[in-house]
């Protein structure tokens, strides 16, 4: 049995041909590389699934639904599925810079037990080449 990794990435899609290859690719690339990813299709029609299963990476673990749950049912699949200790999240239409991973992991593994959450600001961009920044942000509570 292969040992469980730091992190499990679970990205849920549906019907995400387009946008899927380079979410994917985005994970597989981080600099840190002691994760699973758990790439969970929720009954997608489209071309998905071929382009999932193109990947050879051992890293990369493919589940399809037989019937749609719903973006939710696909996240908690990821989760009882996972062998990390910590989870982190990525949309099918959303990619990651290379150094994401790299840089949280060491923040939410050297914090106390009392930190939930890490995140990190992001880009949003549309199709048409508009966007936003969100700015990192401190929230407690």
């Amino acid at each position: 049995m292969l040992p469980s990794p730091a992190v499990s990435v679970i990205i849920p899609t549906y019907n995400r041909a387009k946008t899927i290859e380079r979410a994917i690719n985005s994970v597989l690339n981080q600099t840190f590389s002691d994760m699973e990813l758990i790439v969970v299709d929720d009954c997608s029609t489209d071309s998905t699934a071929e382009i999932i299963k193109k990947y050879r990476d051992e890293r990369l673990i493919y589940i399809k639904h037989d019937k749609n749950r719903g973006e939710g049912g696909a996240r908690n699949t990821g989760i009882r599925n996972a062998r990390a200790k910590y989870i982190a999240f990525l949309d099918s239409d959303d990619e990651w810079f290379p150094n994401k991973l790299e840089k949280q992991m060491p923040v939410i593994q050297e914090s106390d037990s009392k930190v939930g959450i890490v995140y990190s600001h992001y880009i949003m961009q549309y199709e048409d080449g508009s966007g936003a920044h969100l700015e990192n942000t401190s929230i407690k509570g």
